[in-house]
C-alpha cells in the first residue's frame, strides 16, 4: 500500500455489511458508530500488529459495494489524495463509538435454560406405505462381500462419495453386514440388500413413520 492508504483511519459502509468484519470483532482498536443504514468504522494507528489490522480492514472493506474511506489529517477527514476536507464524515464524539463486537452483536445472546421436567422417550412406529410415494434411497444394508465386489469395479470418485459402517462378527468376514450411506450421490448397484430412505432416521423403502 502507498503512504496514502497507510493513513486511512475511517470507512463508510452499509450497516448490513458489518458482518464482513465479524472475524475481527476481538480487535479492541476497531470502533464503530452506527447511523441508521450507515456505519462508520474507525480504527487506531496502533491497533494490532503494525499495519496488520489496517491491511486486513482494507482487504475486508474495499470489496464492499459503496464503501468510502477517509484519512485523518490536521483535525479533519479527507478522501485519499484529496486536498480539501470532506464534510461527509459526521462529527461523532469518541464516547459514542462502540467496539466492533457490540455493533455486530448489539444485544445479549439469550440462553435457553433446560426444562426441569426430565426428557421422555418418544415412540416411533413404522407401517407399510400404501400411498405409493416414491422415495429416494439414502442408505443400503448389504453383505460385505457384495460391497467389495461392487467396489472392485466402481470408480474411486464413487467410492469416496459414500459413508459406511460395519459390525465385526466371528465367522465368515464376507457375511458381515455393512451400512452404506449416500450423500448427494447414488447408492451402489447391489441387488441383494435392503434400502432405506430418510436422514436422521433411516426407514426401509416401502414403509413410513
Amino acid at each position: 500500500m502507498s503512504a496514502t492508504w497507510q493513513d486511512v483511519r475511517c470507512a463508510r459502509i452499509a450497516t448490513a455489511d458489518l458482518s464482513a468484519l465479524a472475524d475481527l470483532r476481538r480487535e479492541r482498536g476497531i470502533r464503530v458508530a452506527v447511523d441508521g443504514p450507515i456505519a462508520w468504522v474507525f480504527w487506531n494507528d496502533d491497533s494490532g500488529e503494525t499495519g496488520v489490522t489496517r491491511r486486513v480492514l482494507l482487504e475486508r472493506l474495499l470489496p464492499l459495494a459503496g464503501v468510502e474511506v477517509f484519512v485523518h489529517r490536521e483535525g479533519a477527514w479527507y478522501r485519499p489524495g484529496a486536498h480539501l476536507p470532506s464534510f461527509d464524515v459526521p462529527v461523532i464524539e469518541r464516547e459514542s463509538w462502540t467496539f466492533l463486537d457490540r455493533a455486530i452483536l448489539p444485544g445479549a445472546v439469550p440462553i435457553a435454560t433446560a426444562s426441569a421436567e426430565p426428557a421422555r422417550p418418544v415412540g416411533l412406529r413404522i407401517v407399510r406405505d400404501g400411498r405409493g410415494v416414491a422415495r429416494r434411497p439414502s442408505a443400503l444394508r448389504c453383505r460385505l462381500r457384495d460391497l467389495v465386489r461392487w467396489a472392485n469395479l466402481a470408480p474411486t470418485v464413487r467410492i469416496e462419495s459414500l459413508l459406511g459402517a460395519w459390525c465385526p462378527i466371528d465367522g465368515d468376514p464376507g457375511a458381515v453386514e455393512t451400512l452404506v450411506i449416500a450423500r448427494n450421490t447414488s447408492l451402489p448397484e447391489i441387488s441383494d440388500g435392503l434400502r432405506y430412505w430418510g436422514e436422521s432416521v433411516l426407514i426401509p423403502i416401502g414403509f413410513r413413520t
